[in-house]
């Protein structure tokens, strides 16, 4: 019965695709819905955002393990619990809440987060087997 449950609910998930879609109202307010709410709304396409990559930089951001997050962000929620349980020493900057954070974050042009620097490398997408091999590489 259980198994019955499972499979259904996988055929069924496949089929619920919902889009994101985005209208301009009248006074010009840009407003986002998983429902078109608007005739003018227009569907969003849209890239997964749980991968990681790595890239070297040009500056020596420090020695210090730096993640930029923001508060709504689930990846950066999972990576700094992640690192609090393996006392991994971090620093952190809320790209939203911090001007010097913002402004760090905009160097890398990146526009994903979190985004992880440490020496001359920085990595953005979170992942605890990528994200130990990260710091391994580069103490």
């Amino acid at each position: 019965m259980r198994l019955i449950i499972a499979l259904t609910t996988i055929a069924f998930s496949c089929c619920t695709l919902a889009g994101i879609y985005k209208w301009t109202d009248a006074n010009g307010k840009v407003h986002f819905s998983d429902r078109p709410m608007s005739k003018n709304a227009e569907v969003l396409e849209l890239t997964p955002t749980n991968s990681v990559s790595f890239t070297k930089t040009s500056a020596n951001h420090g020695s210090n393990l730096t993640i930029y997050t923001a508060e709504w962000c689930g990846y950066c929620t999972k990576a700094k619990k992640y690192m609090r349980d393996n006392k991994i020493v971090f620093r952190e900057f809320d790209i939203e809440k911090s001007r010097e954070g913002k402004l760090r974050y905009q160097s890398f042009n990146s526009k994903s987060i979190p985004l992880f620097t440490l020496n001359q490398e920085r990595m953005t997408g979170f992942s605890p087997k990528r994200l130990d091999s990260f710091i391994k590489r580069n103490q």
